[in-house]
C-alpha cells in the first residue's frame, strides 16, 4: 500500500484542539454543580476523570501550535523573538487576569485571585517557549526531565510528612496547607489571592510554584509538533505517536505510586500520564482524518479550535454577565424584615433562572422541585424518590451544558465565517 505523504497542516491537529474545548464548556456549564455525572466533576484529589482531560489537552496544543510558530528559529532565536514571546505570554496573563477584574467588584479587590487559567497558559507558553527555542532538543528534553523530577523532589521532602502530596480522605483534605505548593503561593502572593475552594483552605490549583511542571506539558506538546513535522508519513506517524503515548501512560501510572497522579497540584505523573493521552488521541485522529480521510464531520470542532482563545473570552464573559442579572425564582423564597416580614420570591441570577425555568423542569415535575426547595423532600426523609430526583436533575444539567456547547459554538461560527480569529 502506498505511502501517505502530508506536507500540508494537520486538520487533526485543530480537530483535538476543539474537542478539547468543547469538553471544556460541557464540564464547565452544568445546570447546577449539585447534579453532576460524575465523569464531567475533576477527582476530588489524586486520580482522574474525562474532565482533568482539559487543562493538559489544552497546554499540550499549546505546545504543538509553538513548534510550527517557532520552527524556524532552531538555529538560533533572535532578541526579537525573546520579546515577542514573552510579550504573548504576558499578554494571555492579562487577559486572564482582565477576565478575575470582571467578575469581582470593586470592593473585593483586596480578596482578588491572581492566577487562574489563562494566567497559567501565560506563563507556561512563555517559559516553554523560551526554553525550546534557546537550547537543542536534548538540552530541552534534559530541562524537562529535570523540572519534572525536581518538582517530585520538592514536593516531597518540603512539605507534610504524613501526606507530601496531599489527600482527601471522602471529607475532608489532609497536608494541602502545609505542602510545599502551597507555602511557595502564600509567600509569594498572599493567602488573600488564592482559590479557597479546597475546604476554604488558601491553596491555588493554578498556583506558580506548581506551574513549573505545566511547562513540561508545553514542551511534551512542542516536541510532538517535531514530530509530526519531521514525518510526512502518516501510517508512520501514527504508529510512532500511539506507541510513545501507550509509554507515557505505562509510565504515568507507575509513576503514579510514588506520585499519585493529581490535577491540582500538577504532579509530574500527571503531566506524562495525560501526554499519553494526548498522543494516543492524536494519532487515533490523524489516522481517521489524515489517512483515512474521514474529514465530514470535522468542521464543528474546527470552528472552535481555531479560536480557542476567543472561545475561552466568550465563555467567561457570557457566564458571569449573566449571572449578575437577577430574576424573581420560581420555587425560592425570602422574608424581608424590613417590609413587615413579607415572603417574595428570592433574588437569583440568569445562569441559575435559565436552568431553572428551562431546563429543570424537563426531567422533574413542578411539585417535586418546589418540595425540594422547601426541603418537604430530601435525601434523609425519602432515600429512593431523592435518587430519583438527582438523577433527573443530573440530566438536565447535563442537557443544560450541551445547549451551552451549541449556543457558544454558533457565536464562534460567526467569527469563523467572518474570518476573525483572537490572536495575541
Amino acid at each position: 500500500m502506498a505511502s501517505v505523504q502530508s506536507t500540508q497542516r494537520l486538520i487533526a491537529l485543530d480537530v483535538f484542539r476543539g474537542m478539547t474545548i468543547a469538553l471544556m464548556f460541557t464540564v464547565n456549564n452544568p445546570g447546577t454543580w449539585s447534579f453532576v455525572y460524575p465523569p464531567l466533576l475533576h477527582a476530588k484529589w489524586h486520580g482522574w476523570t474525562p474532565t482533568d482531560f482539559v487543562f493538559p489537552f489544552f497546554l499540550f496544543t499549546v505546545g504543538v501550535a509553538a513548534w510550527f510558530s517557532l520552527k524556524k528559529y532552531q538555529n538560533g532565536a533572535p532578541r526579537e523573538l525573546y520579546f515577542k514571546i514573552i510579550k504573548r505570554g504576558v499578554l494571555i496573563f492579562a487577559i486572564g487576569l482582565g477576565l478575575t477584574l470582571y467578575l469581582n467588584s470593586l470592593s473585593s479587590y483586596h480578596n482578588l485571585r491572581i492566577m487562574g487559567v489563562l494566567q497559567r497558559i501565560g506563563i507556561a507558553y512563555m517559559l516553554g517557549s523560551l526554553i525550546c527555542v534557546s537550547f537543542n532538543r536534548r538540552i530541552v528534553a534534559a530541562i524537562g526531565a529535570v523540572l519534572l523530577l525536581g518538582y517530585w523532589a520538592l514536593m516531597f521532602f518540603f512539605s507534610d510528612g504524613t501526606y507530601p502530596f496531599g489527600f482527601h480522605d471522602g471529607t475532608h483534605y489532609l497536608g494541602i496547607e502545609n505542602n510545599i505548593v502551597t507555602q511557595f503561593d502564600r509567600w509569594l502572593l498572599g493567602s488573600n489571592h488564592l482559590y479557597k475552594g479546597y475546604d476554604g483552605i488558601p491553596f491555588d490549583p493554578e498556583g506558580l510554584l506548581s506551574t513549573l511542571p505545566a511547562v513540561v506539558s508545553v514542551i511534551l506538546g512542542y516536541f510532538t509538533g517535531m514530530l509530526v513535522d519531521s514525518r510526512p508519513d502518516r501510517r508512520e506517524l501514527v504508529k510512532l505517536m500511539f506507541l510513545w503515548g501507550i509509554g507515557a501512560l505505562v509510565l504515568g501510572q507507575i509513576w503514579h505510586y510514588a506520585f499519585p497522579i493529581n490535577k491540582p497540584i500538577w504532579s509530574s505523573s500527571y503531566v506524562v500520564f495525560m501526554a499519553g493521552w494526548c498522543l494516543v488521541i492524536n494519532a487515533a485522529l490523524i489516522w481517521l482524518i489524515d489517512v483515512q480521510n474521514w474529514k465530514g464531520w470535522t468542521k464543528p470542532f474546527l470552528v472552535m479550535g481555531m479560536n480557542s482563545l476567543l472561545a475561552f473570552v466568550i465563555a467567561g464573559v457570557y457566564v458571569k454577565t449573566i449571572s449578575k442579572i437577577k430574576f424573581d425564582s420560581a420555587y425560592e423564597t425570602t422574608t424581608q424584615a424590613w417590609n413587615n416580614n413579607a415572603v417574595v420570591p428570592k433574588q437569583i441570577g440568569g445562569y441559575q433562572k435559565l436552568y431553572e425555568t428551562y431546563f429543570s423542569p424537563i426531567t422533574t415535575d413542578y411539585q417535586t422541585l418546589k418540595n425540594v426547595k422547601d426541603k418537604v423532600l430530601t435525601k434523609d426523609n425519602n432515600p429512593s424518590v431523592w435518587a430519583q430526583f438527582a438523577d433527573n436533575q443530573k440530566l438536565s444539567s447535563l442537557l443544560f451544558a450541551l445547549f451551552h456547547v451549541v449556543l457558544f459554538w454558533a457565536i464562534l461560527w460567526v467569527f469563523y465565517k467572518f474570518n476573525i480569529f483572537l490572536k495575541v
